[in-house]
């Protein structure tokens, strides 16, 4: 999978155009070993079911993006697989599971560099 996916993003007014490879970069806690065509990819490993479910709830809330959008950047799912994960991954951080925090400081960090490139 190619690393160069444009992303819109209105943040204040002003559209921010990034990668969808340099988003989920910032997926922390994303294990290092794991990449982008890994979460795009077919692998249905719990190594790697979860941080490609977390990268489909960011992408749902943080970026807004539809779920038949989502499934495109991630691999051309159906974009029901893409509503299953995003359910789970709500589930988990409605019910305060360990996973919320790492969500936070991802979308923390997300807002941050928004922030900044909007300067």
């Amino acid at each position: 999978m190619n690393d160069m996916h444009p992303i819109h993003h209105v943040h204040d007014g002003y559209i921010n155009s990034y990668t969808l490879g340099r988003r989920l970069n910032l997926l922390n806690p994303v294990p290092e070993d794991i990449t982008i065509e890994d979460i795009a990819g077919k692998r249905r490993t719990r190594d790697i079911v979860i941080p490609r479910q977390v990268a489909m709830y960011i992408l749902r809330e943080e970026l807004g993006l539809s779920f038949p959008q989502i499934a495109g950047h991630l691999g051309g799912r159906d974009h029901t697989t893409i509503m299953h994960g995003f359910s789970k991954i709500t589930t988990m951080v409605t019910e305060r599971d360990p996973i919320a925090q790492d969500i936070s400081e991802v979308r923390l960090r997300l807002h941050q560099e928004f922030t900044a490139a909007a300067r």
